[in-house]
């Protein structure tokens, strides 16, 4: 089955656009003619009804083509990427959903103006003599125009709609709540406080990266909005991970060195894309300029990977916890801060509302207590003398 979906996959990528071109054509009113009679003048007579239906449904299509994309890649994923738990299975589906991204939707959009413009070209053309100098220009103004201004495009949809109807008001299970529909709204947040964190939002924000790092220098609209996605969606992930999200712990921060990646990824593109509009602009020093950092990027790519990827692999919790100052000397002060911030993320994480009373204090506050250490009446004295003393050095 593996081996299926590794020959699947390419064709996905590469032809997906046949079929949804075809319905895309299909639903187009210039052939219901046969369906619905007389549609064709009423159109004509109507401008609100012919833009709806010429260029209201055709993109529909693709927007519900991208919602459902990420359902598709997950299917795939249960069934050939052996994986043994559902967390390797999103993580397979996450990999295809990202190199999809890169290479269909990011890349295919200039190699697709390029073959356009060099179709165009040759058609135009009265000796039919290929200009390769008149498609380049054409393929670099079509770079901060057509393909920067799809990506600004879908970055403003992504802050200003998908981030605050889907992460932060759920919109799927505050429909249902308003049917009249309790138990698809439960189902909707995975029967308790919410369901497991989307794999799509890690693709859609290195999406945003991408863009950002190889479409601002040409667009430099770009940046503002790349910007202000980035300080919308922290906060609101801090809070969905804390209070609304179930963690799942089989993954064991599976995702973290694929993350990395995916942001290499994105800093080469960007360096590609540079060096491509400027060679394209035929600026050649400044095209040598931009394809110069791409060596290195690579090198610290492969060089951080070999020196802490495997250590990172193999690492323990006890190891990990050092990091996290667990050996450091700490005041019982600050350990009471620590516990009741953990107190408070389990219970927001595992009891659902209706637990959230003194039945649950039981669960959560009696097991989590403070313990003094034999470090404690130290760390008093020197707090004690340093106040004492707010000039001495020690």
């Amino acid at each position: 089955r593996r081996y299926c979906v590794y020959m699947f996959l390419p064709i996905f990528y590469f032809f997906y656009t046949i079929p949804l071109t075809a319905t895309q054509s299909w639903i187009n009113p210039a052939n219901w003619e046969n369906i619905a009679p007389g549609l064709k003048e009423k159109m004509e007579k109507n401008e609100f009804l012919n833009s709806m239906l010429t260029g209201y449904l055709p993109a529909q299509v693709f927007t519900i083509f991208i919602a459902v994309l990420p359902q598709i890649f997950k299917l795939i994923a249960n069934f050939g990427s052996n994986a043994r738990t559902r967390v390797e299975a999103e993580f397979s589906a996450l990999q295809y959903y990202w190199y999809f991204m890169i290479l269909s939707a990011f890349w295919g959009t200039s190699v697709g103006n390029f073959a356009i413009a060099a179709w165009n070209n040759f058609q135009g053309s009265q000796d039919s003599e290929f200009n390769v100098a008149d498609v380049m220009k054409t393929l670099a103004l079509a770079i901060p125009t057509t393909t920067s201004a799809t990506w600004l495009n879908w970055t403003i949809i992504k802050t200003f709609m998908t981030l605050p109807l889907n992460y932060m008001v759920f919109l799927n299970s505050f429909l249902f709540r308003c049917l009249g529909i309790p138990c698809l709204a439960r189902a909707n947040m995975g029967g308790g406080p919410g369901g497991p964190v989307q794999y799509r939002i890690y693709v859609d924000s290195g999406v945003v990266f991408m863009a950002l790092v190889a479409l601002a220098p040409a667009a430099p609209l770009m940046a503002p909005f790349a910007l202000l996605y980035f300080l919308y969606i922290q906060p609101l992930l801090r809070r969905n991970l804390i209070f609304v999200y179930r963690p799942a712990f089989d993954g064991g921060g599976l995702r973290w060195p694929f993350l990395a990646e995916m942001l290499i990824m994105a800093l080469i593109t960007g360096q590609v894309m540079l060096t491509v509009m400027m060679a394209l602009k035929q600026a050649i020093a400044q095209a040598v300029m931009a394809a110069i950092p791409i060596v290195p990027t690579l090198f610290f790519h492969w060089d951080a990977q070999k020196r802490f990827l495997r250590a990172y692999q193999d690492a323990a919790l006890v190891q990990t916890a050092v990091l996290d100052m667990w050996e450091e000397d700490t005041s019982p002060e600050r350990r009471e801060e620590f516990r009741r911030f953990l107190v408070d993320a389990h219970r927001a994480a595992y009891l659902p509302t209706c637990m959230l009373g003194n039945a649950s204090a039981a669960l959560t506050r009696e097991p989590a207590i403070v313990v003094p250490k034999d470090t404690d009446a130290s760390l008093e004295v020197q707090t004690s003398s340093a106040r004492r003393n707010p000039h001495q050095r020690g």
